[in-house]
């Protein structure tokens, strides 16, 4: 599978995505203590960026049955040529954060740029799966990538890619704004659905149509709407980077049914000449997002127009 990117330079190429067979030829064990329980390797991904994957193997004492049992299935999912469970999985995500960082103009030094794979006493009660500081609960990955049926290996890469760029985004806020941080979760849902969308990724998601679909019911039938609400922020991310991307893009036109896959279909038609292009256009969606002025904006225009 190949993903177009957007170099510095701003020349378009062709980023293949990194097989098992050949994680052995980039990977580097780093591990100073050679202790069963915690290993950390880096992976060299050319041109000199370098990522790292940080696994703590084990569960905390409080952990149940059930829980364990999830774990070791977990383990279990290894595969042949991997050190760990989702390891190819997880370094092409971070692979692809080397890629969101030139398509969007971001420093890579102010992004993620490693997982660290862990339980502790609160994972069994969390439902996160992957946190600000870069943690991901195994556990929670495995169910993840079971519940987006039908998913592939490189599908997974993109969506997780997604799901460590939109926590970048609460990270990086001196990067994008220049007035303030980000706003609730419209800044990091609008940069997440950015990333799919100049990606071309059309897979399963967690910010999919039907969220979208909710956000869009909940503002016009609710009085009170929070930036922290994922169904709001799909909503609002989604109508933003529509109006970027009919002003930037005004002789595309779409006959889809909604407004998700309104961009969806507008983005597939932008010629290659154009994909520099298109990468501003979402950045500046991004950059908009944390106005208050802009959410309550598009808040009204949900109310009062037929958007479904």
């Amino acid at each position: 599978m190949t993903v177009s990117v957007i170099t510095p330079e701003g020349i378009t190429q062709n980023s293949e995505y990194i097989s098992t067979d050949k994680l052995a030829e980039i990977r580097k064990d780093l591990t100073v203590s050679k202790s069963p329980q915690s290993r950390l390797y880096e992976y060299d991904l050319g041109d000199g960026y370098k990522v790292t994957l940080n696994q703590t193997i084990g569960f905390p004492d409080n952990a149940s049955d059930k829980f364990i049992a999830k774990y070791r299935n977990y383990v279990m999912s290894k595969k042949e040529g991997e050190v760990f469970a989702f390891e190819t999985v997880l370094v092409n995500a971070l692979r692809l954060q080397v890629e969101a960082s030139k398509i969007f103009k971001i420093p890579f030094k102010s992004m993620f740029q490693g997982f660290n794979i862990q339980l502790d006493s609160k994972s069994e009660s969390s439902n996160s799966l992957i946190d600000s500081w870069g943690n991901i609960n195994p556990v929670i990955l495995l169910e993840h990538s079971q519940a987006l049926k039908g998913i592939t290996d490189e599908q997974l890469s993109i969506e997780l890619a997604g799901h460590l760029f939109h926590e970048s985004m609460h990270q990086t806020d001196e990067i994008i704004f220049s007035e303030s941080g980000a706003l609730g979760e419209i800044t990091s849902v609008t940069s997440q659905l950015a990333f799919y969308l100049y990606e071309g990724y059309t897979g399963p998601t967690s910010y999919n149509e039907r969220r979208f679909s909710i956000g869009v019911k909940d503002l016009k039938d609710k009085d009170k709407h929070s930036p922290f609400d994922y169904n709001i922020a799909t909503c609002v991310g989604t109508e933003l980077i529509l109006e970027q991307l009919r002003e930037t893009f005004p002789d595309i036109k779409s006959d889809a049914s909604n407004s998700y896959l309104i961009n969806r279909d507008i983005c597939s038609k932008v010629k290659p000449e154009d994909k520099e292009k298109l990468a501003l256009c979402l950045r500046r969606a991004m950059e908009l997002s944390n106005r208050e002025e802009v959410f309550n904006g598009i808040i009204r225009k949900v109310k009062t127009t037929e958007i479904s």
